[in-house]
């Protein structure tokens, strides 16, 4: 018991002086910066130095220098209460594309605001360049890398339209949608009704016989065939656009 106690002692103090050290960096750059955060006179942009501390951070921890922040809830002439000393930041959670929140604070006089502001990274995303039904192959000609807000793109995304190669639309698409993965699938390498060589490996036994699938089918699904020679249901994996495997 001593011991995992002391175990979680050092976890805790572990995690306050990180704490502390990222409320020291956030200080230490609102001081770099000339102009004071608070009492600020007309026409100061308050929210614009608090924008060059959040990106600053942001960079810190490794994020893409193509980056914006804005504060949607607040006005052009927003400005922070009197504060005798630079007031500290204090993040809400890690830094992230979208939606954040930070706590600033000052200790003399004492004084607590939460602001919230949204951090847009920008970066190239795979569109359509036209409109597609479902089940459509996607071509090069169909697709173009755009710079957009990927903070608003919670699915997930494409940089590269050679990343689509072999894929295909699972349902139908509007100009301009900008790709990820629950919208597209591998291309169908059997379709229903089709002819196929019905593959049985096991230990000391290999057959092939032939078979008709009972649904389309891409690389790495499993599909219904029906066995010509038994008559018999069975699923088998799409291996090729000629055979399926039973495992």
């Amino acid at each position: 018991m001593t011991f995992s106690s002391t175990l979680h002692l050092s976890i805790v103090e572990n995690l306050t002086l990180a704490r502390r050290q990222v409320v020291y960096f956030l200080s230490l750059l609102l001081c770099l910066y000339c102009s004071p955060l608070t009492g600020a006179e007309p026409g100061t942009d308050t929210t614009g130095k608090l924008q060059q501390v959040i990106l600053a951070e942001w960079q810190r921890l490794g994020g893409s220098e193509n980056a914006e922040v804005s504060f949607p809830a607040l006005s052009g002439g927003f400005s922070l209460p009197d504060c005798a000393t630079e007031p500290a930041l204090n993040f809400v959670r890690h830094l992230q594309p979208g939606r954040n929140g930070v706590e600033v604070s000052c200790s003399d006089p004492f004084w607590q605001q939460f602001l919230a502001f949204e951090l847009h990274v920008f970066a190239p995303v795979v569109v359509l360049q036209e409109a597609l039904p479902a089940d459509t192959e996607l071509r090069p000609e169909h697709l173009q890398a755009v710079i957009l807000d990927t903070s608003e793109l919670n699915q997930g995304y494409f940089t590269e339209p050679e990343d689509l190669a072999g894929m295909q639309t699972k349902r139908p698409l509007r100009t301009g949608t900008p790709l990820s993965e629950d919208m597209v699938r591998p291309v169908n390498l059997i379709e229903r009704g089709q002819t196929v060589k019905v593959l049985l490996n096991k230990p000391g036994i290999s057959i092939v016989v032939e078979g008709v699938a009972l649904s389309d089918g891409y690389a790495g699904e499993r599909i219904r065939v029906r066995n010509l020679t038994s008559g018999k249901t069975l699923y088998a994996e799409v291996v090729s656009s000629q055979v399926v495997r039973i495992q």
